[in-house]
């Protein structure tokens, strides 16, 4: 695993969408990636494994929409998958269960 084969999925700035950027173009001093161990860390959370969302619940069970959401392999089919089911889980809005009615 290489650093440019790394991608990046995060909240888009209005906060109601996501986006997929590359590695490169994140930033934020509290974000690292460890090639070594093959994982990632954003603001405090954990050492998440390269492939695999953070948990997006803050204390007390309210979303977080903002930063970093997960880092994937795109040259990985199975990381690929696991970030399209990460978009469409931190997108989901709970009306869209009434609205399916």
């Amino acid at each position: 695993m290489k650093l440019e084969d790394l991608v990046v999925l995060k909240f888009a700035p209005n906060n109601c969408f996501v986006e997929v950027v590359d590695v490169s173009q994140i930033r934020e001093k509290d974000f690292k990636i460890d090639l070594e161990k093959k994982t990632w860390l954003y603001k405090g959370w954990g050492n998440n494994p390269i492939g695999r969302a953070r948990n997006i619940r803050g204390r007390f069970g309210m979303e977080i929409k903002s930063g970093v959401i997960g880092v994937y392999d795109r040259n990985s089919t199975e990381q690929i998958d696991s970030l399209v089911a990460s978009a469409q889980s931190c997108t989901y809005s709970k009306t869209d269960m009434y609205d399916s009615l």
